[in-house]
């Protein structure tokens, strides 16, 4: 349990990294909605260099927000209008990739012990 706390601590202190600290990769979407994902990342204090994996982020304009281990998927409309404002937005941005910090930085014996304590 010590060890998983320690990795909660770290998961939890703010970090310094940002956008250009994880190796992204755009298939897809404006400059404007790309523009807000690098933003929101940025604007984040958490550290997304703990995700250590190239991510791939499609942006369709597909009214949804989902991911999978490497993939981020978010929609166009809310990126590049932005149309129940930024902090929305971002949090949705900042959630996509909290899920490949769940992925890429606990092994799986880390997240059974998470779901335990959580």
């Amino acid at each position: 349990i010590s060890s998983l706390l320690a990795a909660l601590a770290a998961l939890a202190l703010p970090g310094t990294a940002g956008a250009t600290d994880v190796a992204l990769e755009f298939s897809s979407g404006s400059d404007a909605a790309r523009a807000e994902v690098i933003a929101a990342l940025d604007a984040s204090a958490f550290d997304w260099s703990l995700i250590a994996r190239p991510v791939t982020v499609q942006i369709f304009d597909c009214g949804c927000a989902g991911s999978r281990p490497g993939v981020v998927v978010l929609d166009e409309t809310m990126l590049a209008s932005s149309p129940y404002g930024r902090a929305y937005t971002w949090g949705i941005v900042q959630h996509e990739f909290a899920h490949q910090v769940w992925w890429y930085a606990l092994d799986e014996g880390r997240r059974i012990e998470l779901q335990t304590v959580l």
